[in-house]
């Protein structure tokens, strides 16, 4: 189980259901343009680009926990490889929780190494 990933998962999916309801709010007041107040909501709530500033947010966010992720991965990754039989590694996969945090320590541990690679490409075309 990644450890103290809970934040930082509950964070990422705060930051998409607020850009979801910035949508839904802008759609809404684009359906109700003869009001005054929905037309002040719509315009409060509107942005150019939903999904690449959003995307924007997730990396910030994700710079910013990313050595509680390294460390917390590592832990997880560590224990998933300290089985010495199939038995010992079906207790990270018994439970449907157990299956997703384990799915989100392999997942964390693919981010883990790519992000950096990726960070140094993009500063290297820049």
């Amino acid at each position: 189980m990644i450890n103290n990933s809970g934040s930082y998962f509950l964070i990422q999916m705060a930051l998409i259901c607020f850009t979801l309801f910035k949508i839904a709010i802008n759609m809404l007041a684009k359906l109700m343009k003869k009001s005054h107040y929905a037309r002040r909501m719509g315009m409060s709530f509107f942005e150019d680009e939903y999904l690449s500033n959003l995307n924007r947010s997730s990396v910030k966010l994700f710079i910013e926990s990313y050595f509680d992720l390294v460390f917390c991965a590592s832990i997880n990754l560590y224990a998933l490889f300290q089985n010495k039989n199939i038995s010992d590694l079906r207790s990270f996969f018994e439970t449907p929780l157990d299956v997703l945090s384990s799915c989100l320590t392999i997942i964390y541990c693919i981010l883990l190494i790519t992000y950096p690679i990726f960070g140094f490409v993009l500063i290297r075309k820049n």
